[in-house]
């Protein structure tokens, strides 16, 4: 039973009840042309939380439909309605007409126009991301979605249509995925961008790298992550990935907070400096009272700055500055 419908410039609000609850649907549809013929126009609906209108909830009703569901699986976590052609039982609707391959790559371009509008509203989340064709097993190049599967992967990895941890969007191309918490906390966008990019004319020609929400993890997200890991190719940048791109220009140019937030993440970390031959030895990762960086150990292994001290003999000495 339909409850009430709010329309907008490029879709349309739908609740509807089944007289126990309330079911709420956001509705895209696309008119259809077809050899000179109008025909009835392809749909797409987004099952809602009615408590939030960023969060989508999977649809449990994932067969293709034509006005009634057929026997068809979508493999997405959304309604697609079309005016498919069917036998004369219409349970079935054949990958290889014509004119369905037609509205397939409608619905493609429809929903990739919906991502958009969505993207404008704010409501874009991590949720979305879940309903939408991210299980590339479901989706081999001789099914009947598999161009609304490249659709979506194509406007993924060149639009900024993926939520940033930031609250803004950014394309596959420029997202990166942190391994922990503590490391998305360090690293903000701007020292995100510089570690990746190497020089200043790229980081006038490219848009800036941005992390992906945390909730986007092994245990809470795993199809999505598997997803654009391997399928939109975004890197996953572990701790030992961010020591790898360490540069002494880099750790110079940081504020002294930073610095010692830098210290308070490696501490634990033994991996990258209890070794002769760790990593963060071979960095210039202690700064001195004078702003410089000196890396921590000479040749014959002597230190090449010592801890700040009341003694006045230690003057003589490289200091690492106090506020670090």
């Amino acid at each position: 039973t339909l409850k009430n419908n709010i329309d907008g410039d490029d879709f349309r609000k739908t609740t509807v009840t089944d007289g126990n609850s309330l079911h709420t649907y956001l509705i895209y549809s696309r008119p259809i042309k077809w050899k000179g013929r109008e025909h009835k126009p392809v749909d797409i609906a987004f099952y809602l939380n009615t408590h939030g209108e960023k969060e989508f909830i999977q649809s449990s009703k994932n067969k293709l439909f034509v006005l009634f569901p057929t026997t068809c699986e979508t493999f997405v976590g959304f309604l697609m309605n079309g005016p498919f052609r069917t036998p004369a039982h219409r349970e079935t609707v054949s990958k290889d007409d014509d004119f369905n391959q037609f509205l397939i790559l409608q619905i493609g371009e429809l929903l990739r126009q919906s991502m958009f509008d969505l993207k404008g509203k704010g409501s874009i989340s991590v949720s979305f991301l879940n309903v939408l064709p991210i299980r590339t097993e479901d989706f081999p190049k001789d099914s009947m979605f598999y161009p609304i599967y490249v659709a979506v992967r194509d406007a993924l990895i060149n639009e900024d249509l993926l939520p940033a941890d930031d609250g803004t969007f950014v394309s596959a191309r420029n997202a990166k995925l942190a391994r922990g918490a503590e490391l998305r906390s360090l690293l903000n966008q701007d020292q995100l961008s510089s570690l990746f990019l190497s020089t200043v004319s790229l980081l006038a020609l490219i848009d800036a790298i941005k992390w992906l929400p945390g909730e986007i993890t092994e245990g809470r997200s795993p199809d999505l992550r598997l997803y654009l890991l391997e399928h939109l190719k975004i890197d996953e940048v572990r701790p030992e990935k961010f020591v790898e791109l360490l540069t002494d220009d880099f750790l110079e140019n940081q504020s002294d907070q930073w610095i010692i937030d830098f210290y308070s993440f490696v501490k634990d970390r033994t991996e990258f400096w209890e070794k002769p031959d760790a990593a963060l030895k071979k960095r210039k990762i202690l700064r001195l009272e004078d702003n410089s960086h000196v890396i921590p150990f000479k040749s014959d292994g002597t230190p090449n700055a010592y801890l700040p001290s009341s003694s006045a003999t230690t003057n003589i000495f490289p200091t690492i500055k106090e506020k670090c």
